[in-house]
C-alpha cells in the first residue's frame, strides 16, 4: 500500500478489518502501534510517516476494507 504524497509534520494511522468497513475511529491522545488489534476485528497495519507499508497474511478469497486516518506530529 503507497500512501502520497509526504505532509511534513503529517502521520498516518491506517486500519484494516475483513469483509466489512472498519468502525474504529481514532481517539485524540490515545497510542495505537502497528498490528495491534482492535475492538470489532479492526486492525492497525500502518502507524507513521512512510510512503508504503506492506500488507502480509492476507487471504485472496476475502474482500478487505482500509481507513486512513491523517494526524499531527507533536513535537
Amino acid at each position: 500500500m503507497t500512501f502520497g504524497p509526504n505532509k511534513p509534520g503529517i502521520g498516518r494511522l491506517v486500519v484494516a478489518k475483513a469483509v466489512a468497513s472498519p468502525s474504529f475511529f481514532p481517539v485524540n491522545g490515545s497510542v495505537y502501534t502497528k498490528n495491534q488489534n482492535l475492538p470489532n476485528d479492526d486492525k492497525v497495519i500502518h502507524i507513521g510517516t512512510l510512503l508504503q507499508t506492506g500488507i502480509y497474511g492476507l487471504n485472496a478469497a476475502t474482500n478487505y476494507h482500509f481507513k486512513v486516518y491523517e494526524y499531527v506530529i507533536e513535537n
